[in-house]
């Protein structure tokens, strides 16, 4: 370390004792050793220490450079820039210039810098407001945080207040106490945990990620691992490689793809949701595009203004899908199901009304307590029945797709109603039976009409016309078809 300018020096220990007055007092002082007072030392230019200097209360209208260790058991004022092995300030420490501590430092109150770069372990007892950029190579605990520009810090940040960073973070591992705001990127190779709520531009958890609060990331959001949050709201596409428990409101501006997803209360995004497995919203979910590869469950309306995918089951009160709907396993809707284009299930129930724009094929069972109205095709599969208790609409055509099938029309009333018999002839032998299940429901022969796929039988060389459809009330009838 340079010895600086010249002035007064001193090449041993200087004492500062009672009988020469407790304060120090020179315009440029180079000291070779250590310096001991009880008093202060105030410098109106630089002050250059080679060696430890330990000190009640410091001002330095300049520069400073300590060789050693610096512990100032008052405050700490430095007009210019810090340059320190080590620092302990036991008051406030406020710095016009740059603060660069090569190991540790220890602030019990305030801190008010620049620039701070700190080479080991940073300890703030209050609130550090670093007008510029911060770098840390090691781990910060602090108070409260500010940084006006971008911070660095090569172990864990663990803020017991607020954090306020103007422009970028990056850091290992982050624990924020309170409010958290970001100006630019904030990159957590590690975990991330904010007791409150934070607000960042661009978000990246490499690691868990808890938020105590509100999550507002204004443009991408990316979690390696799982992420727990009250509230949510992305602006741009967010990614997370584990589970995301939104126990508040999720809302994506953009695009979503997700291991496992909870939302306690509503959700709504902008692009395509891909959940990789389990999909659960307490409340109304409203999305472009649904991709799920397990199970969903959703406590209000699900809106889907696009295709919706779901690999096993889904559960939901009200479905709206305007394209494409496929369901690998069972299909619960408790309330209303509105389809804008084609379905496929492996089974069916829906408590309300139905309505499908394009070919809904069911390969299981089919039950609607309500009205049903499909624009297409009905396919339900061997062995199952289908069941409309309620009054089906005159576009309704259901296909037979192997024998033992049940239509059950119990409700229907002709002519409000006519419902269309689709039988493919060759799945249908003499004496395997078609179930229908009428209860009296239908009043005349135009009520239920059969057409065959192809073949010479029609509905005439069936039953005699006007015998059709009137069948006796609460009794099962059966026909067997036999192709030519």
């Amino acid at each position: 370390m340079g010895m600086g300018p010249p002035g007064m020096t001193a090449f041993s220990t200087l004492y500062a004792r009672p009988s020469m007055s407790s304060t120090i007092a020179t315009s440029a002082t180079t000291a070779n050793s250590h310096i001991f007072t009880t008093g202060d030392i105030e410098a109106g230019g630089s002050l250059y220490i080679t060696d430890a200097i330990s000190v009640a209360t410091l001002a330095v209208s300049a520069n400073l450079t300590v060789g050693g260790t610096m512990n100032v058991t008052g405050a700490a004022t430095f007009a210019a820039s810090v340059s320190v092995p080590t620092l302990a300030v036991s008051a406030n420490a406020t710095v016009g210039g740059t603060m660069d501590v090569t190991g540790s430092a220890t602030f019990v109150n305030d801190v008010n810098v620049a620039t701070l770069n700190v080479s080991a372990n940073a300890t703030v007892g209050g609130t550090m407001d670093v007008t510029g950029a911060a770098t840390f190579d090691d781990s910060v605990t602090v108070a409260t945080l500010v940084v006006s520009a971008n911070a660095t810090v090569g172990g864990t940040m663990n803020v017991t207040g607020a954090a306020t960073f103007a422009l970028s973070v990056s850091v290992p591992t982050l624990a924020v106490s309170a409010n958290a705001t970001v100006g630019g990127t904030m990159d957590v190779t590690g975990a991330a945990s904010f007791d409150d709520s934070v607000t960042v531009a661009t978000l990246i958890v490499s690691a868990n990620a808890t938020v105590g609060g509100t999550m507002n990331v204004t443009g991408n959001a990316t979690f390696v691992a799982d992420v727990n949050c009250a509230t949510l709201n992305v602006s741009a596409n967010a990614t997370v490689g584990g589970t995301m428990d939104v126990t508040g409101a999720a809302s994506f501006d953009d695009s979503v793809t997700v291991a496992t997803l909870i939302v306690s209360a509503n959700a709504t995004v902008g692009g395509t949701m891909n959940v990789t497995g389990a999909a659960t919203f307490a409340i109304s979910a409203a999305v472009p595009t649904l991709l799920v590869s397990a199970n969903a469950t959703v406590g209000g309306t699900m809106n889907v203004t696009g295709a919706a995918t779901f690999a096993i089951s889904a559960a939901v009160p009200t479905l709206l899908v305007s394209a494409n709907a496929t369901v690998g396993g069972t299909m619960n809707v408790t309330g209303v199901a509105t389809f804008a284009d084609a379905v496929s299930v492996a089974t069916l129930a829906v408590s309300a009304n139905a309505t499908v724009g394009g070919t809904m094929n069911v390969t299981g069972a089919a039950t609607f307590a309500d009205a049903v109205s499909v624009e297409g095709v009905l396919n339900i599969g061997t062995s199952y029945s289908l069941d409309v208790t309620s009054v089906a609409t005159a576009t309704a055509v259901y296909t037979v797709l192997a024998t033992d099938c049940i239509l059950n029309v119990s409700t229907v009333k002709s002519p409000t109603a006519t419902i269309t018999i689709h039988i493919p002839s060759a799945v249908l032998a003499l004496g395997n039976p078609l179930y229908i299940i009428d209860g009296g429901g239908v009043s005349n022969s135009s009520g239920i009409a059969f057409v065959m796929e192809s073949g010479s039988i029609s509905p005439t060389s069936i039953v005699t016309a006007g015998q059709a459809m009137h069948f006796v009330t609460n009794k099962v009838n059966y026909y067997g078809f036999a192709s030519s």
